[in-house]
């Protein structure tokens, strides 16, 4: 909503589109590639290892989400700051990343709400290596879209992507909880659901910003009365 309410020209909101759908498949791709091949290995591990891992692990896991929420911290705070000053003072700075962290910390204090239940109906996420390993490469995939492009995203899309990738990939390798079945029947569902919040998110930027109208008259093939050249204004 952030990012439709206050887009300033149709290609900026194309290129956030585009760069949040490359997200979600680079994510897939990137968890197919760590997973398919190497699943047994850590589910293996996991099992031969239930009830006697060392206080190192949960320190390691406990890193490894410190590391994701700082990268994760960073993408979605130049979501917002694109669309702040230029240059903010050190009480403005402070104020934004304060606003952000509590709002974080509510969610965090509520539980996860809507995000948790995704992640708890997945295989075998509550094993530290397994929850470890997709820290990392959560926030490898965060990271290297940071640097490869300013242009805002959906960190929503990557995560979603990077679940349902693993998630098909364990069940291929009989790693998983679920069937295959039951496995496109969920990573379909996430996708949707993504799909579904970026709609009533582009609605909702329709109805405050100009731009957002235009992209959805010209993605339909129309044209906007007063509005010449609008991909490029």
């Amino acid at each position: 909503m952030i990012l439709t309410s206050f887009v300033g020209k149709v290609s900026a909101l194309n290129a956030t589109i585009a760069k949040s759908a490359m997200g979600y498949a680079i994510s897939f791709g990137l968890a197919v590639a760590v997973y398919l091949p190497f699943c047994k290995i850590v589910t293996g591990y996991c099992d031969r290892t239930r009830g006697q891992l060392s206080v190192a692990w949960t320190v390691i896991q406990w890193v490894s989400a410190g590391v994701l929420w700082s990268v994760w911290l960073q993408q979605d705070m130049s979501n917002i700051a694109v669309f702040l000053p230029r240059k903010l003072n050190i009480l403005e700075m402070l104020f934004a990343v304060a606003f952000i962290t509590a709002g974080l910390g509510i969610q965090m204090y509520q539980g996860g709400e809507k995000i948790q239940q995704i992640v708890s109906e997945k295989s075998r996420v509550k094993d530290l290596p397994e929850a470890t390993l997709v820290n990392l490469i959560f926030a490898v995939v965060l990271f290297a879209f940071k640097i490869a492009s300013k242009i805002p995203m959906s960190t929503t899309w990557c995560f979603v992507g990077l679940l349902a990738g693993r998630e098909l990939s364990m069940t291929v390798r009989k790693a998983s909880s679920h069937n295959l079945g039951e496995a496109f029947q969920m990573s379909l569902k996430d996708l949707f659901s993504v799909i579904f919040g970026f709609v009533v998110s582009l609605i909702w930027g329709a109805a405050a910003n100009k731009w957002p109208r235009y992209a959805i008259i010209m993605f339909l093939g129309g044209s906007y009365p007063g509005c010449k050249n609008c991909e490029t204004v």
